[in-house]
This record gives C-alpha cells, sequence and structure tokens, in this order.
C-alpha cells in the first residue's frame, strides 16, 4: 500500500527521519537526525502548542522518531560535544557507545582534578628523572634513550599506543600521526633505540591490537611487525595471542566479538637468553579444553599462576608454554591504590608480562618499558627480583608509577632467589 501525503518542505526531513527508524544506524547517523530534530523543534523542553505532543521534552521527541533510547542520544551528544573523534571509535567498533561515554567523562574529570592538585603538579614538573631502589622512571620520549649503555637491557615488555585509536594526554604523544606510514617511522625511532640498548641475548614482547577503519580490519600489527623486521636484524620467534577473560563490549553489527590482542616476541639473536623451567606450565592431561584461572597462586611449592618459577625442576606433569595466554584485562585504579583520581585509556595487568619476564631474564636483570604508563611491565619486573626502567612524556602517569613502585619495595618472588 501507498499513502501520499501532502507535507511543508520544513516538515520534510522530520518525516524522512521518522520513517528511517528500523534502518541499522551509526552513531554518526544517530547525531546526523538529532541535528535534523533539533533544527525543526528548536533546542527547547517543549514543542509547539499545534502539534500532537504538546509539553514533551525534546529529548522524548528526538527518540520517539529516531528510535532510539533518550538515555543513548544524551550520551552520543556529550561525546559529541567534548570529544568528537571518539565518535569515529563508536562506528568502527572499537568502543560501545557506553565505553566511549565513560570514557570521556573520566578523561575531563581527570583533567579537572590534575587542574586542581598543585601538589602533583609541582612535583611532577622539577622531575625529569625519578629513582628508587630497583627502578628509574625518565619523563621524556623513548624516541632518544641516550641515558642507557648499549647493550644493558635483558628484556623489553611493553604496549605502544595504537594509531589513530587514543588519547595519552600529552601533545607529542604517538599515535596521532596523519598518516599510518608517519605512525610507523615514529614508532621506528623508540623500536630502533630498543635494539640498541638490548644484550646481544636480549628478548622483546609488543603488545599491539587491531583497529577498523570504514568498517574494515586495518592489519596495523602484522604492517607494524614487518617495519621493526625490516629496519633492524630482529629474529621473530612467536606471535603470542592475548586471549582476554573479560573483553571490553563493542557494538557489532555483522562481525564477532574481539577478544584477543597480539603480543609479538622478538629477539636479538637467533636464541636468547631462555628459562626452560619458567616457560613451563601445568599439563592438564585428560583436562582437554581447561585452563588454569588467570591470576590464581598455587599452595604447592614453586608454582604461580600455572607456570614454574626459575630454578624449580621440571617434571612430567608440566609441557612447555603455548602460544595463547589467557589473563583478565586491567582494573587497575591509581585512586583506590596511591591516592590520585587519574585515568590511563590502555592499562594492561602485570600478570601480562610476567611469563616473559620469568622465562626471558634472570634475577637483578633489567626490564625496560619505552611506553611506561602507569607501570604494570615494572609491578610485574620488581615483584620477581628484577630492575626496572620505564619511560613516559606524561609526567601525571610517573608520578602514579612513583608511588606505585614504591609500595613493591624491594620484595622479590618467593623462591626466585
Amino acid at each position: 500500500p501507498v499513502r501520499v501525503v501532502d507535507i511543508s518542505e520544513e516538515e520534510l526531513a522530520v518525516t524522512l527521519v521518522s520513517h528511517n527508524q528500523h534502518r541499522v544506524k551509526t552513531a554518526q547517523d544517530i547525531l546526523n537526525e538529532v541535528a535534523i530534530l533539533k533544527r525543526f523543534y528548536g533546542d527547547r523542553r517543549s514543542v509547539r502548542s499545534n502539534t500532537k505532543i504538546k509539553g514533551k521534552k525534546t529529548r522524548a521527541i528526538m527518540s520517539d522518531k529516531i528510535g532510539v533510547p533518550e538515555s543513548t542520544i544524551g550520551k552520543l551528544t556529550y561525546i559529541q560535544k567534548n570529544d568528537e573523534k571518539t565518535i569515529q571509535h563508536i562506528d568502527s567498533g572499537v568502543m560501545s557507545i557506553d565505553q566511549a561515554y565513560k570514557v570521556v567523562r573520566k578523561r575531563l574529570e581527570y583533567d579537572r582534578q590534575l587542574d586542581n592538585n598543585r601538589d602533583v603538579k609541582r612535583r611532577v614538573r622539577r622531575r625529569k628523572i625519578i629513582e628508587g631502589k630497583n627502578y628509574k622512571l625518565y619523563t621524556k620520549s623513548s624516541a632518544s634513550m641516550e641515558e642507557l649503555e648499549d647493550e644493558s637491557i635483558q628484556t623489553v615488555f611493553t604496549s605502544p599506543p595504537f594509531w589513530n585509536l587514543r588519547d595519552y594526554f600529552h601533545k607529542e604523544q604517538i599515535g596521532n600521526e596523519a598518516s599510518f606510514d608517519m605512525y610507523l617511522e615514529a614508532m621506528g625511532e623508540v623500536f630502533r633505540e630498543c635494539y640498541r640498548v638490548l644484550s646481544p641475548n636480549g628478548s622483546m614482547f609488543v603488545e599491539i591490537g587491531d583497529s577498523y577503519d570504514n568498517g574494515s580490519l586495518q592489519n596495523n600489527p602484522h604492517r607494524f611487525l614487518l617495519h621493526l623486521l625490516d629496519i633492524d636484524d630482529w629474529t621473530h620467534q612467536n606471535t603470542i595471542i592475548w586471549h582476554k577473560s573479560n573483553p571490553q563490549p563493542k557494538v557489532t553489527i555483522c562481525r564477532y566479538r574481539t577478544s584477543y590482542s597480539f603480543v609479538f616476541f622478538l629477539t636479538k639473536s637467533k636464541a636468547g637468553f631462555w628459562d626452560k623451567a619458567s616457560s613451563q606450565v601445568e599439563s592438564l592431561g585428560h583436562q582437554r579444553g581447561s585452563y588454569p584461572k588467570a591470576g590464581t597462586v598455587r599452595n604447592h611449592s614453586g608454582k604461580k599462576n600455572g607456570y614454574l618459577m626459575a630454578g624449580h625442576t621440571v617434571d612430567s606433569k608440566h609441557k612447555v608454554r603455548e602460544d595463547v595466554w589467557v589473563t583478565h584485562t586491567d582494573n587497575y585504579s591509581a585512586q583506590r591504590d596511591v591516592g590520585i583520581d587519574i585515568y590511563h585509556p590502555a592499562t594492561f595487568p602485570p600478570q601480562l608480562p610476567e611469563p616473559a619476564i620469568l622465562s626471558s631474564t634472570k634475577v637483578g636483570d633489567v626490564v625496560l618499558d619505552p611506553f611506561s604508563g602507569f607501570a604494570s611491565t615494572g609491578v610485574s619486573a620488581i615483584s620477581n627480583g628484577r630492575l626496572y626502567v620505564g619511560y613516559d612524556l606524561n609526567p601525571k602517569f610517573i608520578e602514579v608509577s612513583r608511588r606505585r613502585l614504591n609500595k613493591l619495595g624491594s620484595k622479590k618472588k618467593k623462591g626466585a632467589a
């Protein structure tokens, strides 16, 4: 059936929006329709008295006509007003609307609280290097690590900024380049330095995830890996899959939910230092398909999180750890832990670098993270009797790291000496 009606030019756009409810819409589509309806009804709490929806709030009217909840409209308009770039991350499947809303709100709170926290601002402005008993933190770019001697680092474990994905609150940060080639060039400067400072039998682990652009997966991690292999003589030992047991909810239209990222394991020589015992995990035997729960501390001697610690005997109940690592994503709160309410958009749990550190270093070796953030790598390194060096441009992140690492003291892993 066809119904022919006469409508005014003024009502045309509103009518088209109303008949477009059942189409799958991106966040930007919804915002475009919100803008149309706002122009027609006016950005006010009620509408014209000659309509059937007299007295109804403008947002409720838009919700009816667009076919999405009022709360969704409110969150999207808030995100658009305060960080319009995040709308692209929603539409590419990187974030859900709820997640993006929380991120933007937290970022604004972060800025306001830091502006009011004079003590933190005064401290972090003065200190370009912070030294503890078992760590050093540098408030500067890791594109030049002239403070570190050649071949002085045993292991690098890091998660660099992903391209065009997150904001780390610093104007000189990597990740905001105009093109992916420019991003690779900036990353190359950092990882050339990593190659220089790494010992001849050293190892490097780089955690990096992919993103979507215009609805298509970009394969950026592998493009990044090929760039590293091209500029320095790395040996690619493994591509480890970090399976996240609690992945963030994301809106997906015609694809599966992403629950992993890559950890590229590279060595400077054909075979770097390798502690065989620490690379072993408990054999599941007949318990096929089951996995040790991430973060579980086992009571029997010499074992934690399902793998052996250095110096313990390998028996028939153990096997070489496989290249799929299962842990949760991080829920670290700087406010709860060290009393500073600061947000970081991409922390990872200390459990992630721990098996890499144990299998590729000895007690007393130095571990480096050139993108230190809140120093999760440092927590893992120091907790296992290693030393730590971290670089980060953001002095607020460095201050959180200082307090976090100081809480650890000189504690070493039981049985690691």
